[in-house]
C-alpha cells in the first residue's frame, strides 16, 4: 500500500462513521480495525499499531464521556463500533507496511483513549441531569472506571461494563463520531511524535551534523539538500565526504555540491576552486581522518554548518558500524541524522534500532516520499530510534525537501476534513 492509499483507507474508515445509521460498538470497532490494518500494510511496526489501537480506543471512550450535546437527538454507540473502526484503521496501517508491533501498540492506545473519553463525557453529561437519573448513570460510569483499573466487582465482564457506558453516552447525546475521529487522528500524530525533541542548531557556532543510513537511502543527495536548505537561510554551509566505501561517492557529492555552490571536502584528485574557497580533495582512504580533517578545516574557516556524509551500511556489517562510531568520536557531531528510504519495509525497525544502538541518533529524515512509497516502514524508524522526523525528501531535485510537521502531515494524509489543528 502506497502512502496515498494509506491516507485514503484511514480517511475512508472515519468517513464511514457518517454513513452509519447507528454508530454503535460494532461501527467504532470496525473503524479502528480498518485504520490499524492500513498502518500494518504500510509497514508500521506491529507494536506501534497495537499501542495506537489501545490509545485511540481509550481516547474515544474518554471523550464520549466528556462531551455532551444540548440536543435531544441521541446517537447509539457501543464498544463493537469502536473496535471495528480501530480494526479498519489498523488494517490500513498494515497494508502500508507499518510494523506489526507498532500497529498493535497503536490499536491498544487508541482503543484505551476512546473508552476513557466516552466514560468521561458520559459522566460529565450525567451531572447535568436530574439527581436520580444522574445517580444511576454515575454508578454505571464508576463501574466502568473500576473495571478499567482492575477494581470493582470481581469477574465483571469488560464488555458488559462498556456496553452500559455506551448506552449512557447515547442517552446523554454525546457526539461519539467526533470523539472517535479525534482519537484516531491524535494517535496517528502521536505515532510520528516521539518524546525526544529535535536538537537545535546554533547560530554563531560551527554546528557539525553527521548523516548515517542504509546503502541506497539517498543519503548523499539528502546531505546536499540539507546544506542548501540552511544556505538559503543565510547559513554558511559545507560538505565533508567521509564515504570511502562506495565507488563514486565523492564524485556524486562533488557534483551535487558544485551544482548547489556549496564548499566540499573529500577524497579524489587535486584541488577544486569554489567561490574563492580552496577545497581539498586527496587520496587519503581513511574515512575517520578525512572526516576529522574536513571538519577541522571548515571549523577554522568559521562555517556555520558542517555536514559529514558517511558510508551507507547494513546492521550485519560490523566493521562499518565500528567505523561509523570512530567517525562520530573523531568529529563529535552536534546531531546525528538517520536517513531512511520510505520504500523500505518492516525490516526498517531492526535496522534503525541497530544504528541507534551504535551512535546517538538525534533526528530522522525520510527520503523518496514521492507518492508511490508505502511509507510505513520508515515510520518504524521513529519508534526504533526515539528520534523525531525533521525533513521529508520527495524527489531527486534539491527543492524536493520540506520540514516535517506531524500535524500538517496527518492532515494532508487524511484530507482537510480531518485537520489536526481543529479542537473538537
Amino acid at each position: 500500500m502506497v502512502l496515498a492509499e494509506l491516507g485514503q483507507q484511514i480517511s475512508g474508515a472515519l468517513r464511514n462513521l457518517h454513513t452509519a445509521t447507528v454508530v454503535d460498538e460494532a461501527v467504532v470497532t470496525e473503524c479502528v480495525k480498518t485504520v490499524c490494518r492500513a498502518l500494518l500494510l504500510a509497514d508500521v511496526q506491529m507494536r506501534m499499531v497495537q499501542e495506537f489501537r489501545r490509545k485511540v480506543t481509550q481516547q474515544i471512550n474518554t471523550q464520549i464521556r466528556q462531551q455532551s450535546s444540548s440536543s435531544h437527538t441521541a446517537t447509539v454507540v457501543d464498544e463493537a463500533v469502536v473496535t471495528e473502526c480501530v480494526k479498519t484503521v489498523c488494517r490500513a496501517l498494515l497494508l502500508a507496511d507499518v510494523q506489526m508491533r507498532m500497529v498493535q501498540e497503536f490499536r491498544r492506545k487508541v482503543t484505551q483513549q476512546i473508552n476513557t473519553q466516552i466514560r468521561q463525557q458520559s459522566t460529565s453529561s450525567s451531572s447535568s441531569s436530574s439527581s436520580s437519573s444522574s445517580s444511576k448513570r454515575k454508578g454505571a460510569a464508576a463501574k466502568g472506571a473500576d473495571n478499567a483499573t482492575g477494581a470493582g466487582a470481581p469477574g465483571a465482564p469488560q464488555g458488559d461494563v462498556m456496553a452500559e457506558v455506551y448506552m449512557q453516552a447515547a442517552a446523554a447525546g454525546v457526539n461519539t463520531r467526533r470523539i472517535i475521529q479525534k482519537c484516531v487522528v491524535n494517535e496517528l500524530v502521536a505515532l510520528l511524535t516521539p518524546a525526544k525533541s529535535p536538537r537545535p542548531l546554533k547560530r554563531g557556532a560551527s554546528n557539525v551534523v553527521m548523516f548515517v543510513g542504509l546503502q541506497g537511502s539517498g543519503k548523499t543527495t539528502t546531505c546536499t539538500k540539507f546544506a542548501l536548505y540552511y544556505q538559503r537561510k543565510g547559513w554558511r554551509t559545507a560538505l565533508v565526504c567521509a564515504d570511502t566505501f562506495r565507488a563514486g561517492a565523492f564524485d556524486q557529492l562533488k557534483q551535487n555540491a558544485t551544482k548547489a555552490r556549496i564548499p566540499f571536502f573529500g577524497r579524489a584528485g587535486a584541488f577544486d576552486q569554489l567561490k574563492q574557497n580552496a577545497t581539498k580533495s586527496y587520496t587519503e582512504a581513511d574515512p575517520v581522518k578525512i572526516a576529522e580533517e574536513g571538519v577541522q578545516q571548515f571549523r577554522d574557516e568559521r562555517y556555520d554548518l558542517i555536514i559529514v556524509d558517511t558510508s551507507g551500511r547494513h546492521r550485519q556489517e560490523a566493521a562499518l558500524f565500528e567505523e561509523m562510531q570512530q567517525v562520530a568520536e573523531a568529529v563529535n557531531p552536534d546531531d546525528i541524522v538517520f536517513v531512511v528510504d520510505s520504500h523500505i519495509g518492516q525490516a526498517c525497525y531492526d535496522q534503525a534500532a541497530a544504528f541507534a544502538a551504535s551512535v546517538p541518533v538525534g533526528s530522522v529524515i525520510i527520503t523518496k516520499l514521492d507518492g508511490h512509497a508505502k511509507g510505513g516502514g520508515a515510520l518504524s524508524a521513529v519508534a526504533a530510534t526515539g528520534a523525531p522526523i525533521i525533513f521529508l525528501g520527495s524527489g531527486e531535485h534539491f527543492d524536493d525537501f520540506d520540514p516535517f510537521d506531524a500535524n500538517s502531515f496527518i492532515s494532508r494524509l487524511l484530507g482537510d476534513e480531518y485537520d489536526t489543528g481543529v479542537r473538537f
